[in-house]
């Protein structure tokens, strides 16, 4: 689909509508209340109005004709129309969720795809061009050293690409029904750090999880949830703390009712963790913490280093019947194409730091390394997004 703008709307002797659509590089299009999408759309149209369309050609006239002729709108207050024209937004983060595209009828867009037809695409076409690069690597390398003067012991910094694409917020609230984290200063995509613990603690609880498996394989996987809830609540050190001690006691005396989401935890999940307490339990809690203590590694906000390169990508419920009013699945359900913005091709720096020796900064970091190509990180990481390479 094309966008313009209409800069001639009236009515000819006949008593007929008609106008002319500023096109971009190209010449002005002829259109007419027939060109409409929607009949009701008419009550919008006068000059300086934003439109988008489609061009077909007509084999009668031989002449270029609008088709799926569609009125959009971008409400903001009337002064920051002024200060603000849209040709001169260089932040991506306020351009997609501050400058929201309109289509009547249609509602929010970020890009419209007909059949066969181009997109229009603020992703894409937003130019993350070489000034950008430059900016975008200024302000990597001013955050890295500003890591480095925290005066903690800190990796070098791991650099990754996505082995395919990524997608870190894609169920944040936004207009468009899917969205994509941006920083919310230099509105670059950026992977924040909470996110990044938490895919690292996922990781190790799995690779753990695993061992445990192997030793005693009648155990059911869904019992990685009780695991999970020793590691966060339960203090296996000698040095506890008041609050810590009492928690302790209740915890032995109901070790036998102990429960996650109705899931009984398995006798032996407890003693293997008792038996690993100065090994694997003191590990984690010492990187990520408990409920009541915090951990003693810092993991940073990835940012991307050099070039960013922002991708459409599609999902496509086909039976949304099924999970909205539970009707049975079937194949006479429409598909719901649900639009979504994806990085590819862009590195990250990943960061993490501690006052620890440096020996248990480097293991880290290889958990670090090892979640991030093996695991993945953010959204559908099931069926390949999010994995590092």
């Amino acid at each position: 689909m094309e966008k313009g703008k209409i800069i001639i709307y009236k009515r000819n002797a006949q008593g007929k509508y008609y106008g002319f659509i500023e096109r971009d590089g190209k010449e002005n299009i002829y259109f007419n209340l027939e060109s409409l999408k929607n009949e009701e759309d008419k009550e919008y149209l006068k000059p300086k109005v934003d439109v988008v369309f489609n061009v077909k050609r007509n084999k009668r006239s031989n002449r270029d004709q609008v088709v799926d002729l569609r009125i959009m709108k971008r409400y903001l207050p009337r002064d920051n129309k002024m200060v603000s024209p849209i040709d001169e937004i260089d932040n991506f983060n306020l351009l997609l969720n501050k400058y929201p595209q309109f289509i009547i009828k249609d509602g929010f867009n970020f890009f419209l795809n007909g059949k066969g037809d181009p997109i229009i695409n603020i992703g894409e076409k937003f130019s993350f061009d070489t000034s950008n690069t430059a900016n975008i690597s200024t302000i990597s390398e001013k955050y890295k050293q500003s890591i480095k003067n925290m005066g903690l012991n800190t990796n070098k910094g791991l650099t990754l690409k996505p082995d395919y694409r990524l997608i870190v917020g894609l169920g944040d609230e936004s207009v468009y029904e899917t969205s994509i984290t941006l920083h919310h200063i230099y509105g670059f995509p950026y992977i924040p750090g909470q996110a990044v613990k938490g895919v690292v603690s996922s990781w190790f609880i799995k690779n753990e999880f695993d061992k445990f498996l192997a030793e005693n394989n009648n155990v059911k996987y869904e019992q990685i949830l009780c695991l999970e809830k020793l590691f966060e609540t339960y203090v296996f050190s000698n040095k506890k703390t008041e609050d810590e001690r009492k928690k302790e006691e209740k915890y032995n005396e109901e070790i036998g009712n102990f429960k996650v989401n109705n899931i009984d935890m398995d006798n032996c999940l407890f003693n293997y963790l008792s038996s690993h307490k100065e090994t694997i339990v003191k590990e984690y809690q010492t990187v990520f913490g408990t409920q009541n203590r915090k951990g003693k590694f810092i993991f940073f906000d990835a940012y991307p280093k050099g070039k960013i390169t922002l991708k459409n990508d599609i999902m496509t419920p086909h039976y949304g019947p099924y999970y909205s009013d539970k009707k049975p699945p079937a194949d006479y359900h429409s598909p719901n194409p649900i639009p979504f913005l994806t990085v590819e091709e862009t590195k990250f720096e990943f960061f993490i730091g501690s006052n620890k020796d440096e020996e248990l900064v480097k293991e880290v970091n290889g958990w670090l390394k090892s979640a991030l190509t093996e695991h993945g990180i953010g959204a559908k990481t099931a069926i390949g997004y999010g994995s590092f390479k």
